[in-house]
Formats: structure tokens, C-alpha cells, sequence
């Protein structure tokens, strides 16, 4: 069975008399359609809003004109903060690291050289820094007995024969690399010698003195001279291979000097 609730007119008429007559029900209707009037004549407004919002975030991060990072590789401190103050960018030290390079030089940077930023981005970059250096005993001189005696086990040692005819079974030269030592020891039966230096030499004595060797030099004038010129007075600025190079007699490399 279905119930239905019949509601007649009149009897709700003076309900809604009394609800009109209702001083606050007056002033929220009244309230109620201004707002609905202001948004009616100003709504137009609001595209414009959204446009203009839109195109000042746009313009904030898309209208800025990007930086290309320079290489900063090798340069001092001083110089690399120069050159980025240039490119408006700002630079920030993100750890120093033991190099053979000169302490404050900078060994490495992100980003890296070639990529685009913003203006006003940050560089990182690593500067070098001294490694702790230990003192090499000198071993120049010394037997490989005597040798022994003065390097301890957390050095690496490595002998190379060289020839000298004047003193035999001696260490005649070393290079230190660390822990990492390499010692030529003298003979006069091995192939093997240092390029001495001919700088500031006379060029017929440093020919003559290769020659015991049989070795050949081609020698290069740096100015103008006559077909009569013999060297007599000419000494050498530039040698190559530089001095303290390790050659080979047997085979020796062509030995270019200039003068």
C-alpha cells in the first residue's frame, strides 16, 4: 500500500508570507543577488586575469636568455671567479683534492663546460691541492748494496742500466714518483745513456761530441746566414729529444738542435 501525501497551496501561502516579511531573510536575498550581479557585469574580467597570470609566470621562467658554462679547467680560483662573474653565474667550492697541480688550481667543475644554465647558477668546482710530500733518501752514488740499506720495503724500486765508461755498478740518476723509485745504475756494456744538455752550447763541440757516437745531428738556424757560415760562434736554444731523455746507441733517435 502506497501512501501519498497530499500538500495544498494555501496551506504553505502564509509560510511563505512570513518568510518575505522576515527582516534577515530580506538582507541574505538581497546580499545574494548583488553578488550574483557583480559577478554578471565584472565575469569578463576574469580571462583577462588568467591571461595576464599566465604570461608573468612564462615570462619568469622561460624569457630568461641561458649561459653557456665555460671551461674553468686549469684556471687559478681568482680566474675562474672572473670569469663566471662575466657570464653571471655564481661559483661555490665543492672540495679540494690532492694534485701534482698548483694548490688553487681547478682540476674539475659541474656542470660541465659546454652545457646550458641559467643566469645565476651555481658551479661547483674541486681545486687542487699540495700532496703531502715525504723526502726520497738520494741514492746517486750509491752501490745496490748501499742502496738496500737506505730504501725499505714501502718503496718500489726499479733499476735501469745506462752506459758511462767512467764509473761502473754506481747510481748515476733517479727519478721519485712517490713510492715509485726508478734508479739507473752505470755500465759500459749496455746501449742505454742520458741526453745530456746542449743548451747554450757551442753547435761544432755538440756535433763533435755526438759523433763519438756516431751519431749525426741535423741542426737548424733561426736566422739568415751566408753560404760560408761555419757554426763557430752559434749556440743552441732548442734540442730535441730534451735532456734527460733515454736513448738507445744501437739505435739512436735523430738528435735535432737549434741555433
Amino acid at each position: 500500500m502506497v501512501i501519498t501525501r497530499v500538500c495544498r497551496l494555501d496551506t504553505w501561502l502564509p509560510f511563505v508570507e512570513k518568510q518575505i516579511q522576515n527582516p534577515a531573510y530580506r538582507a541574505t536575498m538581497g546580499a545574494s543577488s548583488m553578488i550574483k550581479k557583480l559577478l554578471k557585469n565584472y565575469l569578463w574580467i576574469i580571462p583577462f586575469f588568467l591571461f595576464f597570470t599566465a604570461f608573468f609566470i612564462s615570462f619568469l621562467f622561460f624569457s630568461q636568455e641561458k649561459r653557456i658554462v665555460p671551461s674553468l679547467l686549469y684556471l687559478t680560483s681568482p680566474e675562474a671567479l672572473g670569469l663566471l662573474a662575466n657570464q653571471q653565474l655564481n661559483c661555490r667550492l665543492l672540495k679540494e683534492q690532492e694534485s701534482n697541480w698548483t694548490a688553487g688550481t681547478v682540476i674539475a667543475q659541474s656542470p660541465q663546460p659546454g652545457k646550458f644554465v641559467k643566469p645565476f647558477q651555481t658551479i661547483f668546482i674541486t681545486l687542487a691541492k699540495p700532496v703531502p710530500s715525504t723526502p726520497v733518501p738520494n741514492a746517486v752514488g750509491l752501490s745496490r748494496t748501499q742502496v738496500k740499506s737506505i730504501f725499505n720495503s714501502s718503496y718500489n724500486v726499479t733499476w735501469h742500466s745506462l752506459y758511462n765508461p767512467d764509473i761502473q755498478h754506481k747510481c748515476i740518476a733517479q727519478i721519485s714518483n712517490g713510492k715509485e723509485i726508478i734508479l739507473y745504475e752505470s755500465h759500459n756494456n749496455t746501449e742505454y745513456v742520458i741526453m745530456p744538455s746542449f743548451y747554450k752550447r757551442n753547435a761544432l763541440e755538440c756535433r763533435e761530441f755526438l759523433s763519438k757516437y756516431g751519431i749525426a745531428p741535423t741542426i737548424f738556424h733561426t736566422g739568415s746566414f751566408n753560404t760560408n757560415h761555419t757554426c763557430t760562434h752559434c749556440l743552441v736554444i732548442e734540442q730535441n729529444p730534451p735532456a734527460g731523455t733515454v736513448i738507445s746507441i744501437s739505435s739512436p733517435p735523430i738528435i735535432q738542435l737549434k741555433i
